[in-house]
């Protein structure tokens, strides 16, 4: 090990500390002069220097052109200018849902490099293989690490958003009939032993981690993120801090098996097909806009109602009703001033939404909290698993070892 690495990594706290104070300044990506470093962290110039020498000799900076070079000098001796080298390694999100698995491969910055989906087929999963879970998320993560060029060294950080409670060691409880076991069988287990430090979590968790950074949630500290596909999960942030509970299950929605009205934690997307499906088949002939449709779903019953189509207008009557109960009854419990609902509904749920929230007025302690829907669409679990690694990596970078070369840019797929 060299000098100036032993200096940083196994140096003295307050050479770590000052390292470390540089790096803060460094993850805005903006390009920095040893002056402005100084002005910032309070450090002397002779201090910067050394810690950007040693920063840039572990990989996580780059030394820049100096402001001649760069066209900005004025007078005087020009300053050295400095980076993070924002594809030093990268972070991986993973959404591995129950119907397909999308992975994005970000820099250091957050910026996505790859992001790749695949379905896949995992309807019945009370006979699915724990062997088939992992292959089939082994075989979309290798894919876009392939198509980003990287190796699994220059993967930083991990992260998992699966449909099942999780605990802080990775591990989902055995109820739901199997279903939380198949969706994360040992999982962190597994990529562990692929020499990371993987971190699982529940997806609707990640999804509220995904509106706070990139999302309807910017600035706000109290909110619950809303998943409405299939099945309803929550994920509550409550003074800035993402809540999860003592086995991981805090937005776990079974509650509402009890709440009249609402009986049930069956998504608002899956209820929208079904109650679709209901009315189809009593209405004896031909009369509604969704007759033309094979299999209609939330978009085409929230289409059809906006037409002025009375059957799929009396579906949406219902989903208002049991949107409205279920946020009354969270906003009630968790005093919060928004909610965000994605999933496959957000993309079309403007107008069930501005319905729901003319009901929640007067159901709720004033003031009624906003409830708007995600502008994530599909990609909110994946950019809250890569906003949570980019954390991991961001409190400590200092205990990683970079790899030896830069990761290069490459297309999304």
């Amino acid at each position: 090990m060299s000098e100036s690495r032993s200096a940083v990594s196994t140096g003295s706290f307050q050479r770590r500390r000052s390292a470390l104070d540089v790096l803060e300044r460094a993850w805005t990506g903006e390009a920095m002069t040893a002056s402005a470093l100084i002005e910032r962290t309070g450090l002397t110039r002779s201090t910067v220097i050394a810690v950007c020498d040693d920063l840039i000799e572990l990989g996580w900076l780059e030394e820049l052109e100096n402001q001649r070079a760069a066209g900005d000098y004025v007078k005087g001796r020009p300053a050295r200018r400095y980076a993070l080298r924002r594809r030093a390694g990268v972070v991986v999100g993973v959404d591995a849902g129950q119907h397909s698995v999308a992975v994005f491969v970000a820099d250091l910055l957050g910026e996505t490099l790859v992001r790749h989906v695949e379905p896949v087929d995992h309807e019945r999963v009370e006979d699915l293989p724990h062997e088939r879970r992992v292959a089939d998320i082994d075989r979309v993560l290798d894919r876009a690490l392939l198509l980003a060029g990287v190796t699994d060294n220059e993967v930083l950080a991990l992260t998992l958003g699966v449909p099942a409670p999780v605990d802080a060691l990775g591990h989902s409880p055995t109820g739901d009939n199997g279903f939380w076991g198949a969706m994360n069988p040992g999982l962190v287990d597994r990529y562990s032993d692929r020499g990371w430090s993987p971190v699982v979590d529940n997806d609707a968790n990640l999804a509220a981690l995904a509106e706070g950074w990139r999302g309807a949630a910017i600035g706000c500290d109290d909110y619950l993120a809303l998943l409405s596909g299939e099945r309803l999960g929550g994920g509550i942030v409550l003074g800035g801090s993402l809540l999860r509970g003592a086995r991981g299950l805090t937005g776990e929605m079974r509650y509402l098996d009890l709440v009249e009205g609402v009986g049930s934690a069956e998504g608002i997307a899956a209820l929208a097909r079904t109650w679709a499906r209901e009315a189809l088949a009593a209405q004896g002939r031909p009369l509604s806009l969704l007759d033309r449709v094979a299999r209609p779903g939330a978009a085409e019953v929230l289409a059809a109602a906006e037409a002025g189509d009375p059957l799929a207008a009396a579906v949406v009557a219902r989903l208002v009703d049991r949107l409205t109960a279920i946020a009354a009854t969270a906003a009630n419990l968790l005093d919060v001033s928004l909610i965000v609902v994605g999933g496959a509904l957000a993309a079309s749920a403007g107008p069930l939404l501005e319905a729901v929230a003319e009901r929640l007025v007067g159901e709720v302690h004033a003031p009624t909290p906003r409830i708007v829907p995600s502008t994530l669409g599909d990609q909110a679990v994946a950019l809250g698993a890569v906003r949570s690694g980019l954390g991991r990596v961001r409190a400590d970078p200092l205990a990683l070892e970079l790899p030896s070369r830069p990761v290069e840019t490459a297309a999304l797929a």
